[in-house]
């Protein structure tokens, strides 16, 4: 059976049956029959590359929207997204100072303009 009849027939992901099966090995005859129902390794493959490229169309559309919309962020707004950053990503045991070792530079980018912008960090203080 392909992955997606025993998905559906046990009632779990895809995923889930791919992790299960990853060391099974089909025979030729098994082989055969799953490329003579539509389900060869090229047709399988093509499918996957057109699901991993609607993925990243989709996934770039996203942090696009994102970006858009932290230019249109109230100065509360950016306080909060600024602090869930630097929360999440954020050292916090240098005394007196703060460390963002995100190697985005989007991400740096955000934080030296939240410490400008609402923390009124004078740039004297900015080292690299």
């Amino acid at each position: 059976m392909a992955l997606s009849e025993i998905s559906h027939k046990l009632g779990v992901s895809k995923g889930s049956v791919s992790a299960w099966v990853r060391g099974v090995s089909l025979s030729e005859t098994d082989r055969q029959k799953l490329t003579a129902r539509g389900f060869s390794i090229d047709a399988l493959e093509k499918r996957r590359i057109a699901r991993i490229s609607n993925t990243n169309r989709r996934h770039e559309q996203i942090v696009q929207c994102a970006k858009n919309s932290l230019a249109d962020l109230t100065k509360e707004q950016f306080l909060l997204a600024g602090s869930a950053l630097y929360w999440g990503d954020g050292r916090k045991t240098l005394r007196g100072g703060a460390r963002i070792p995100n190697s985005d530079p989007d991400v740096i980018r955000i934080m030296m303009r939240f410490f400008r912008e609402i923390l009124a960090v004078p740039e004297g203080k900015f080292r690299t």
